[in-house]
Parts: structure tokens; sequence; C-alpha cells
């Protein structure tokens, strides 16, 4: 993408053209130059300066963030306008700078008909007496509609560019393909916003956009699937001493040695590292029996089921419904489950996805960072 000022503004003039060109309408003087009138030398900065980076979703829909020195701004094409923004962002008014930036940088193109086009801007450009470029609001209906906001470098989420457009997302119902109830709504508002930073916040974006209960449960599932190492190879560690993030350490072994953990087994060791609580109401939610009949000196008593015992039922039951949707085999069975028991899983996942990252996220990614404690008697095991 051109970055003076001036390619820049050729840049969206060339667009109109090339529109215009493919319905066959010639525009006079195209070989003239134009620009968008400038409001401000700040503004104008953003042209040349700004750091740039643009997110495309499906086939129209664009989002852009655009940085410069200590503001960040978001630019969202052919998006719902959400009642509420996200955290720390507000409206902003739509100025040149930004709109060049964020057209060159999503590659949007324009949609307006040759026509249009043609009366908008054939008649002036730089060689005509008086001329001071075009206005931005002559400019903007001969592209998508756009949306602007200013964010704040403060908030962390704001740094990711997926966990922007996870809360934009789920704050405009009419993006969404399935029935979210509002307190699933809420929920992945506030994972995108306030999770830790090492979820692959793109697999819930991409869940969030699919037509399925099914493809959401999957994108979320694989949050957790990233990390099935880390208890093996935190256990690892206690006797093999490494300053790598669990993550390069996980790699190294199946490249090397092609060990990775079995996967049941690892949902059931980082589950059990949850908090208690989270588990129990997983319990609930499953319809899993949190207490088990047994016989002590020829009587049947009633107790609690160990925590241990509670984990490794709900990990076998996520693990039951992840390998019914992914397998097609006699043995596997459809999955029916009606929107309201499907808002709960996937809110029970959101919380186990969150808990598993606060918990592992950093030293599974970052270098130096140690794990959470694994017990000694633990054994890792190459299979």
């Amino acid at each position: 993408m051109p970055r003076t000022k001036k390619e820049m503004n050729g840049s969206i003039f060339q667009l109109l053209f090339e529109r215009a060109a493919n319905e066959n309408v010639i525009i006079q003087n195209a070989d003239k130059s134009r620009y968008i009138t400038k409001i401000s030398d700040e503004d104008s900065e953003l042209l040349s300066d700004a750091k740039l980076s643009a997110l495309l979703l499906g086939r129209k829909s664009r989002i852009v963030q655009i940085e410069h020195r200590e503001e960040t701004y978001f630019c969202l094409f052919d998006f719902p306008e959400p009642d509420v923004p996200p955290e720390g962002i507000e409206a902003t008014p739509l100025t040149p700078a930004l709109f060049t930036c964020a057209v060159l940088e999503a590659k949007v193109l324009s949609n307006a008909t040759g026509s249009e086009i043609k009366n908008a801007i054939e008649s002036d450009f730089i060689d005509n007496a008086g001329y001071a470029g075009h206005k931005l609001d002559v400019i903007t209906p001969l592209f998508p509609t756009v949306l602007a906001y200013k964010g704040s470098v403060y908030y962390e989420y704001q740094h990711d560019l997926q966990r922007i457009t996870g809360s934009f997302i789920a704050r405009t119902l009419d993006n969404l393909q399935i029935e979210l109830e509002r307190t699933t709504i809420e929920s992945l508002i506030d994972f995108f916003e306030a999770g830790p930073r090492h979820i692959p916040y793109a697999n819930i974006v991409r869940g969030m956009m699919t037509l399925t209960w099914e493809g959401l449960f999957l994108d979320t599932y694989r949050c957790i699937e990233q990390i099935y190492s880390c208890t093996k190879v935190a256990a690892l560690k206690n006797d093999w001493a490494s300053n790598k993030p669990l993550r390069q350490l996980a790699e190294l072994l199946e490249t090397h040695l092609s060990w990775r953990p079995k996967e049941e087994d690892a949902l059931i060791a980082i589950l059990e590292k949850c908090d208690k609580a989270s588990i129990k109401e997983a319990c609930i939610l499953l319809r899993i029996p949190t207490e088990e009949t047994v016989h002590v000196d020829g009587q049947e008593t009633v107790r609690p089921r160990t925590d241990e015992k509670l984990a490794k039922s709900v990990a076998g039951n996520i693990y039951s419904i992840r390998n019914n949707l992914v397998h097609y085999r006699p043995i596997h069975e459809m999955v029916k489950k009606n929107d309201s028991e499907w808002n709960c899983i996937i809110r029970l996942m959101l919380k186990l996805v969150r808990e598993a990252y606060e918990l592992f996220g950093p030293s599974f990614f970052e270098d130096g960072i140690s794990a959470i404690p694994i017990p000694p008697q633990q054994e890792v095991t190459i299979a």
C-alpha cells in the first residue's frame, strides 16, 4: 500500500476510476490529480505515519485499526452500529485520513454506480481554478458505509484486533447467525475484553460467524486443545530444567519424538487444575452426578464424588461432544441440543478456557515463566 500522502489520495480516486471503467463509464480528465480536502496537519500525518492493520470478515465486512502516537482508532465497514460500543471506545467523527487509511488498508472497493462516480468527481481536479480538493462527504457515499471509533491505548484488549472485533460482533446481534441469550452475549463480551491475552481469540470470532452452535463449540474447544500438552511438559520441566516456554518444548517433543498428549487425558489434567466450583457447576449443567453410592461394611452409603472424579466426568462429557461432532463413524451419535442447552454449554466452555489460560497461558507462551506446581508423582510417558 502506498504511504505518501499524495499516493494515498491518488489511490482512492484510482479505485473510483476503475469502478466506473468496469461499468463502461468514462471519466474525463482521469489523468488529472485529485485529493480529499485536508482538515488539519495532525489528521494528515496519519496518512504516512500511522500503523495500520485490517481484519476481513466474510465478503464485505472489514475492521481496520489505525494507531498513531498515543491514539488508536477503529473503522468498521458494512457493520451494524452497536447500541453501546466496547469498553473504552467511543464514536468519533470520520476524518479524511481515517477514511483513506481504512479504505486502502482493508482493500475496500467502491459500491457506487459509474454514473454516481462520474457526477461526483469528474468536473473537479487540481488544474481547475479554485480547486481545494473534494469534500469528504462527497467521497464517502461512493464506498460502503463506515463507522469510526476512537479507542484508548490503556486498555490491553484493544491492542488485539481479534478481541476488538469479537466485542463488536457480540454487541451487534444482526451479525450473528445463532440465537445467543443475553447472558451468553455478556459472557462473550467479558471474555474478549477482560480475558487472558494468550487465548487464541480468532477461534471464537470465527465461531461466532458460523451458522451453527456446533461450529462455535468446536472453535471454543480448540482453544483448550492448543494447551493440551501443558501439564505433561510442565511435569517434565520439574526434572529437566529449561527456560523455554512450554509451547516450544511441546513443539520439540512432537517434531523430534512424534509425541503429543492423549486428548481426553490432557483435558482431564487441565480441568483438575480449574476452580472446583466451576467443575461442580459444569456437573449440574451436564447432568453429571456429584454423589456416588458405595458399599462400606456391607452397607450402601451415599457420599460426594471426589474432585478428581468430577473433573474426569466433565472432561469425558465435553470430549464426547467433540468426538460426536467431528467424527461420523457408526459408533458416534448425532449431537442434539436445543438453543438453551447450547447457550449453557458455550458459557461453560468460555469459563473453562479462561481459567485454563489464566493457569497455563504465561508459562505456555512466555520465556522463563514457571508453570503452576505439578505433583512430583505425575509421570510423563511418551506414547
